[in-house]
């Protein structure tokens, strides 16, 4: 068989699988359960914030935790990143009132988003015939465990961050500094490889039985190539076709970071969907 049979071939199967995995979807309602995580998501993630700095800054100079912040949330949506963090900023004005509120509207919205996720993990991965249940403690503690690893990652980003700008200009680093344009490739595939790792996380622990760490690692690679291809999408849309400001006004901003987020919940449930189709294409690996 020749290469361009083989290609044609593979690409044949390949479209096929895909086609597949949209129909599955589409069947499960992923749209409709991505936007209920989105929504819930919107209301819990200023909250998350408050309380992530309001910890943090207890060890770390606060400010350096905003540029930190606004970094990652450019990430997510640079034209609302501003508005997030004004907000974050408002809030933490009266601390003592940001963490009351913001635990109890954490537990509340937070649990509810999770609650959605793995839901949808179940639909999506109902052909595992599991009939052990998780422990609903451990269900209950799931989001409050994410919420926790992500502040202890970030605090961790932010030492390593404030350690490299206090020793950038010595002698030794300057053996091991890159150009500008090396050093935002380098910047880029770190910010790929931590999305890859969150979507993979969630494969792992969302679904009940186990999934194996390559399919979740392909899984969260595939979903953190897409959701990039994703936000350049969405950003290039937004900054020269969208009329989006003009129609919403001042709710612009929260209209445009629901719509980020749910392209995220989208990708997510995507990906778990790649996985489960994959493993019904391989039913003599048991899933257990």
């Amino acid at each position: 068989m020749s290469v361009t049979v083989q290609f044609i071939h593979h690409t044949n199967l390949t479209v096929r699988f895909l086609v597949l995995v949209i129909k599955h979807f589409l069947k499960n309602n992923g749209l409709l359960l991505a936007g209920a995580i989105a929504y819930y998501t919107l209301l819990s993630i200023i909250p998350a914030l408050v309380l992530m700095l309001l910890v943090l800054s207890n060890i770390i100079d606060q400010e350096r935790l905003y540029t930190t912040l606004h970094d990652y949330l450019i990430l997510l949506s640079p034209d609302t990143a501003d508005a997030v963090l004004n907000q974050v900023k408002h809030v933490m004005i009266v601390p003592e009132l940001a963490g009351s509120i913001g635990i109890i509207s954490m537990l509340i919205f937070s649990g509810f988003a999770f609650r959605i996720v793995n839901d949808a993990m179940q639909i999506i991965f109902l052909h595992r015939h599991i009939s052990k249940k998780r422990h609903t403690l451990l269900s209950l503690s799931i989001p409050y465990v994410y919420v926790f690893a992500i502040t202890v990652a970030v605090g961790i980003i932010v030492m390593a961050d404030t350690t490299y700008a206090a020793i950038k200009h010595t002698v030794i680093m300057q053996y091991f500094s890159l150009p500008a344009r090396d050093g935002q490739i380098v910047s880029f595939i770190a910010g790929l490889l931590s999305e890859a790792i969150l979507f993979m996380s969630f494969y792992m622990v969302m679904p009940v039985g186990k999934t194996p760490w390559k399919l979740a690692l392909l899984g969260g690679f595939c979903a953190a190539i897409l959701w990039e291809c994703i936000r350049q999408f969405l950003l290039m849309w937004y900054n020269n076709i969208s009329n989006v400001n003009m129609i919403y006004g001042t709710f612009a901003s929260v209209i445009l970071l629901l719509l980020m987020i749910e392209a995220g919940a989208v990708i997510l449930l995507l990906g778990a969907q790649v996985i489960a189709d994959y493993e019904q294409l391989t039913p003599e690996k048991k899933h257990d």
